[in-house]
C-alpha cells in the first residue's frame, strides 16, 4: 500500500502534554508553537511515511521528534510523539496547488534517461548527498544546485499524486507517483505548475525552482521513494 493513500486507525491517539525539549521542534508548523502532541502506537507494516501522510506531518518533523535514527526500522508497538498542530495545519494544505499555470505543459526532449527510465528533474551539480548528515539530520534524498526559476521536470511518466505549501517543511512540493511502488519529490520550489491527479509525462516542467532550505542557497531537494522507503536518487538517475 502506498505511503500516500494508507490508513492508519487512530484508535490509539490521545493528547498529552509536550516535554519542553519538543517545543523548538515544533515551531514554524503553522507559525505558532503547540503545547499538545498525541502519541501513536506502531503496528506492523507501518512506515515512517506511512505515519507521516495519514496524520498531515512531514515526515522529517516526525523522525526528529521522536529521535528516529534508521528510518528503515520503527519496531513495532513503539509509541511515537506527533505533534497535533501539523494535523489541522498541513491537512488544508496538503492538495491546494499553488501558482498554477493553466497553459499546456512543457515537455522538453531529454536524451539522458537512466537505465531504470529516469531523468534528472534538473542538471546540475550535487550540493547535498543523500545519506549524509547536516546539523544532525539524515538527507533521505539529493539537493541540486540551481537557479530561482529554473525548471523542474518530472523525472519520469507519472501521476501527482500530492502538492502542498508547507512553510515550516519542505515548502512547495510536487510528489508524483510512478509505477511499481516508486514516488518522487521535489521540494522547496518557487511555483508549482501541476494540479493533483493530473497527468504528467517524463521531461514535462511541474514547477519552477527557489530556495532550499536544507543549503540555504537557490536550489532543488529531490527523493526517490520505493514501496514507501526512500532510496539514493542517483542509483535511478544515474551519475
Amino acid at each position: 500500500m502506498s505511503c500516500f493513500s494508507g490508513c492508519i486507525s487512530l484508535d490509539h491517539i490521545s493528547p498529552f502534554p509536550v516535554p519542553k525539549r519538543f517545543k523548538n521542534e515544533l515551531r514554524g508548523l503553522d507559525g505558532t508553537s503547540d503545547k499538545s502532541m498525541t502519541k501513536y502506537t506502531v503496528k506492523k507494516g507501518d512506515t515512517i511515511w506511512k505515519i507521516s501522510k495519514d496524520h498531515g506531518v512531514q515526515p522529517d518533523t516526525l523522525i526528529d521528534i521522536n529521535n528516529i535514527y534508521d528510518v528503515r526500522d520503527i519496531k513495532t508497538g513503539r509509541t511515537l510523539l506527533i505533534p497535533t498542530s501539523g494535523v489541522a495545519r498541513e491537512s488544508r494544505l496538503v492538495d491546494k496547488p499553488q501558482t498554477v499555470v493553466e497553459k499546456p505543459p512543457v515537455v522538453k526532449n531529454d536524451s539522458s534517461v537512466s537505465r531504470k527510465g529516469y531523468i534528472w528533474p534538473i542538471k546540475n551539480r550535487v550540493v547535498g548527498q543523500y545519506g549524509e548528515y547536516r546539523k544532525g539530520k539524515r538527507n533521505t534524498g539529493i539537493d541540486i544546485e540551481a537557479k530561482i526559476g529554473d525548471d523542474v521536470l518530472a523525472s519520469k511518466d507519472g501521476k501527482v499524486k500530492s502538492v502542498a505549501f508547507n512553510p515550516g517543511g519542505w515548502g512547495k512540493t510536487v510528489v508524483i507517483e510512478h509505477e511499481r511502488g516508486a514516488h518522487t519529490w521535489y521540494a522547496f520550489n518557487s511555483k508549482i505548475l501541476v494540479k493533483k491527479n493530473a497527468r504528467v509525462r517524463r521531461g514535462q516542467v511541474i514547477a519552477k525552482a527557489g530556495k532550499s532550505a536544507r543549503t540555504g542557497k537557490p536550489g532543488l531537494h529531490f527523493k526517490v521513494f520505493r514501496d514507501d522507503k526512500p532510496v539514493n536518487p542517483l542509483d535511478y538517475l544515474g551519475y
